[in-house]
């Protein structure tokens, strides 16, 4: 939500700056109805459902496991962006997430 906020106010003060300017939808100052989608989906999965699971997490697992997990996010998010974006990780990014990766199968054999 803050997210599209900033999106609205930097779009309506770009508008009002140049007298009008390009619009992204049909009215100038609202994006696309898909994009309004995609923008409330990401604002309430990531703050709202990512937020609730890890105090879930917290509240019945010892920190030292699930904190390593949640660190391991970065490495969902690569093969995430190379599949729909085609963005490549380079080799420090895959290196990051080999020495990530073996650093949880340690806390998990540890514990």
């Amino acid at each position: 939500m803050i997210g599209f906020l900033a999106f609205l106010w930097v779009r309506v003060g770009q508008t009002l700056k140049r007298g009008g300017g390009e619009p992204l939808s049909g009215n100038g100052v609202f994006p696309p109805s898909a994009s309004v989608k995609w923008i409330l989906m990401t604002g309430i999965s990531g703050p709202t459902l990512g937020v609730a699971c890890y105090q879930w997490a917290l509240e019945g697992t010892k920190s030292g496991v699930v904190l390593p997990i949640v660190a391991m996010a970065p490495l969902v998010v690569m093969p995430l962006s190379l599949w729909m974006e085609g963005d490549r990780p380079g080799k420090r990014a895959i290196i990051g997430g080999v020495i990530a990766v073996i650093g949880v199968i340690g806390l998990g054999l540890a514990s």
